[in-house]
């Protein structure tokens, strides 16, 4: 199989910044005493109007934070931090996004997303999340429900069109939705490639070989 070079992204762990948001529940805002912005990464959707702020944030395992509200019934897959995006309000579409880039792709590879996903707790599931490469839907929308673990996702394949691409997570509340409260937490976030499968590496050999092999004839 063919070997693809890295890709990366910036803080996909929480970990780059994590201890700067261990005020408060970790909401990415001066408020709370926290930084306006997750290293790395950029917010998006609605503006909660009494903090005036995105719902985003690094949650910090208990025992860290002074109150854990994101992080209150598990811990963080890797290091000791995660990211969440939490979507509050009745009725209409309310969104919470988090956005990075990928670096280190290389044209027509392709890979995947890896990462751990939960829900806050048993009382605020997830009820449409979603990530997206460069717009497009990668893992499709879906719920996610509080457990004691968190569980790892893998991404349906891409292939990149350019070294870079946007990545972006994205937390819904719909209107026929009937929580209107719900808080995804994201960690250890990765990227993968795809190997080539050894059967195409083999064809593209024996073509090679071959137009060789008449180039000489």
């Amino acid at each position: 199989a063919a070997s693809v070079q890295a890709a990366t992204i910036p803080n996909g762990g929480f970990e780059a910044d994590g201890a700067a948001f261990e005020h408060g529940n970790g909401y990415a805002g001066t408020f709370e005493g926290n930084p306006t912005t997750i290293s790395g990464w950029t917010q998006s959707g609605d503006t909660y109007a009494p903090f005036g702020i995105v719902l985003v944030g690094v949650a910090a395992n208990p025992g860290i934070q002074p109150s854990p509200l994101f992080l209150q019934n598990t811990v963080a897959p890797e290091g000791t931090h995660a990211g969440f995006l939490q979507v509050y309000g009745p009725g209409g579409v309310h969104t919470t996004a988090l956005t990075t880039t990928i670096s280190g792709l290389v044209p027509l590879s392709q890979y995947e997303v890896t990462f751990f996903e939960n829900a806050r707790d048993a009382t605020n599931a997830v009820v449409d999340a979603s990530t997206l490469v460069n717009g497009v839907p990668v893992v499709l929308p879906h719920g996610v429900s509080h457990t004691s673990a968190f569980g790892s996702v893998t991404s349906l394949p891409f292939t990149a069109t350019s070294p870079t691409e946007s990545l972006q997570f994205l937390n819904q509340l719909l209107p026929a939705d009937t929580n209107t409260d719900a808080t995804w937490l994201v960690d250890n976030i990765q990227i993968v490639s795809v190997p080539e499968p050894a059967s195409l590496g083999l064809l593209g050999a024996a073509g090679l070989l071959g137009l060789a092999r008449r180039r000489r004839a």
